[in-house]
């Protein structure tokens, strides 16, 4: 898939791509589009297998798709977005997504590909801070609970 870096407008009217550049209405700062991926909504189907409508509930709310280049890979979330000009074959991205896709030479892809993605990598590695500390805390915390149960039994016995 071709990669479209998108960027907020403050401009009225619909969604547009320009000059490589996919604008996004409903977005005030790069910084909000950085876990999704912007797709056009048939593109669904051929990355799932079957539409958003015929998905479970969980899929409905949050689909996760692993975009890939030059050996690296990242989640994102899948979005649909109602965009001018955007075609099956395009994904937006934030720039710091596209960054962390480029080569050693610091060159950014143009070209991704796509799959489904998987929920563990995706909070992971998660780019919202908050979102990435708070799920490795509370895996941190059940790991500990579970210890100190294991432990407590054992000492039981």
């Amino acid at each position: 898939m071709n990669v479209k870096v998108i960027l907020p407008t403050n401009q009225p009217g619909d969604s547009y791509i320009k000059d490589d550049k996919m604008f996004l209405k409903d977005i005030s700062t790069i910084s909000e589009a950085d876990g999704d991926a912007v797709f056009q909504s048939s593109t669904y189907s051929e990355i799932f297998g079957f539409t958003r409508k015929r998905s479970k509930i969980g899929k409905k709310r949050l689909s996760i798709v692993k975009i890939s280049a030059n050996g690296e890979s990242i989640h994102r979330a899948f979005k649909s977005e109602a965009v001018n000009g955007i075609k099956k074959d395009m994904v937006g991205l934030s720039p710091s997504s596209i960054r962390l896709l480029s080569d050693r030479d610091g060159k950014n892809p143009t070209v991704v590909e796509v799959e489904i993605g998987g929920m563990f990598p995706f909070y992971w590695e998660h780019p919202d801070k908050a979102i990435r500390i708070s799920f490795k805390l509370g895996l941190l915390s059940l790991l500990l609970g579970v210890l100190s149960f294991a432990i407590s039994i054992i000492t039981w016995m």
